[in-house]
């Protein structure tokens, strides 16, 4: 954990992706390269995110997502589990 977001085992992070504070990204999440992680996200297990992805601040993504590459979603959405965007 930093002072900014928390990364728990497993996270694999692309190159050049940010992530905003106060983020959870939980265990064995990926992330592709380029993506964008606003402030107050929670990204439950085992989800995966594509290249060039954005979203936006106080989102919750559950465990088993799958999200497509370049896509972008909106503040405050909650995407269920095993949803593929």
């Amino acid at each position: 954990m930093t002072d900014r977001y928390e990364l728990r085992d497993g996270v694999i992070l692309g190159r050049d992706v940010s992530i905003g504070r106060g983020s959870v990204i939980k265990e064995n999440v990926v992330i592709g390269d380029g993506s964008f992680i606003g402030a107050g996200v929670v990204v439950d297990e085992g989800a995966k995110i594509g290249k060039g992805v954005y979203i936006w601040n106080n989102t919750v993504i559950r465990s088993g997502v799958s999200i497509g590459d370049r896509t972008v979603i909106g503040h405050l959405v909650l995407i269920e589990a095993e949803t593929v965007i």
